[in-house]
């Protein structure tokens, strides 16, 4: 047997243990949130799917062109599957299970249709139909990514384990994978299995590996947000978290000047930084110092101001000129820096206490905030 027809009947097999393996992973996860189940029920088809090309192994099978046919049909019946858990991933709960299930169908029906009339036509258009779902998934899946996105910036001062840019490039590296797919088996040859197994694995790898710490963002319809815990802490289901009413600040009583402000619309403003809603912000975060909580977001910030949490969006916009993720993060930088500034350079602690200290969770939102602001990584910062 050629090196290269054994590396891909290993590559099959160990493929097929390292969906088993997610699978039994994600299982006690399943209940915690779509998803999660959506993880898990691909990794168990994926699984089955790897088992069945075991009638490879077969001589009187292996070579067959119509068992080959069949094959490549049933594994194309996942990708609909596929597609709608990277969906899942940027419009959590919009979509149904009878949809899910019925797309599967559809391309299930690609299968029946070859088993009664053999035709190659039929797997060219069950290729096709694959692709066309394959593509618009990607494309709406960055539609939504780069919404969402916006919406964190604006609400948000952490993107950690809540952004979606992970399922953008993993739905891309999904439909690159489709393609490959296609180009691979059309004409069948050992080195594109193997290409195709390696690079499946590492697409779902990723995929799983971020898919168990994603905290999901649900924005409700009326206004606001719920974000869930990350996958290993969720205690309820998507579903009725999505039900849940969202909270939104509104002013207290005896709450001060701004007070007169929380639900009227703002007045033409002054140049920035001069209206004394806009004063009283930067007062309050030079003087409590709110942008250490790493957590920090637009709603703890608008109950701190007693104001709505609508009007100090507008505030931030207008009058400051920034989004409420680059203003916190900019007086993050300024503390940053405070810190480095304060030791001698023998003495500095290292990068990760200082990110922490000046109120990052995380090392590489530190770095990429400090490049933005300051021009340079903070290895490079010198200090005073």
């Amino acid at each position: 047997m050629p090196i290269i027809e054994a590396l891909a009947h290993y590559l099959r097999g160990f493929s097929t243990f390292f969906f088993f393996y997610w699978t039994y992973y994600f299982f006690p996860l399943r209940r915690r949130g779509r998803l999660l189940r959506l993880v898990f029920v691909f990794s168990l088809c994926q699984s089955l799917g790897y088992l069945k090309d075991a009638v490879f192994l077969f001589p009187q099978l292996s070579g067959n062109p119509m068992v080959d046919d069949i094959v490549s049909l049933a594994d194309l019946c996942l990708v609909p599957l596929a597609c709608s858990l990277f969906y899942e991933g940027t419009r959590p709960g919009r979509l149904k299970w009878k949809f899910i299930v019925g797309c599967c169908l559809m391309q299930a029906a690609f299968l029946i249709a070859y088993l009664l009339q053999p035709q190659r036509g039929i797997i060219f258009l069950a290729g096709l139909f694959a692709a066309g779902i394959s593509l618009v998934t990607m494309l709406l899946v960055a539609i939504f990514a780069w919404r969402h996105g916006k919406y964190l910036k604006a609400n948000y001062s952490y993107t950690e384990n809540i952004d979606v840019q992970w399922v953008v490039l993993c739905a891309g590296g999904y439909f690159v994978l489709c393609v490959a797919y296609l180009a691979a088996f059309s004409e069948p040859t050992w080195a594109g299995e193997c290409l195709f197994y390696l690079i499946s694995m590492a697409i779902w790898g990723v995929v799983n590996l971020y898919a168990r710490r994603h905290r999901v963002l649900i924005l409700h319809p009326s206004g606001g947000d719920t974000l869930l815990p990350s996958g290993l802490e969720v205690s309820v289901g998507m579903e009725a978290a999505a039900m849940e009413p969202f909270p939104v600040a509104v002013p207290a009583k005896n709450a001060g000047p701004a007070e007169f402000m929380s639900n009227s619309q703002p007045a033409e403003a002054p140049a920035a930084h001069e209206t004394p809603l806009a004063q009283e912000l930067l007062r309050l975060m030079e003087e409590r110092k709110l942008y250490l909580n790493p957590k920090l977001t637009l709603s703890d910030l608008a109950q701190e101001m007693h104001i709505n949490r609508t009007y100090l969006t507008s505030v931030l916009n207008r009058d400051i000129g920034k989004s409420f993720y680059d203003f916190v993060n900019e007086f993050r930088i300024t503390e940053a820096c405070a810190i480095i500034d304060a030791l001698p350079p023998s003495e500095r602690p290292k990068l990760s206490d200082v990110a922490s200290r000046s109120g990052f969770n995380s090392l590489s939102t530190f770095k990429r905030s400090f490049l933005k602001v300051k021009g340079m990584l903070p290895s490079q910062y010198g200090g005073g």
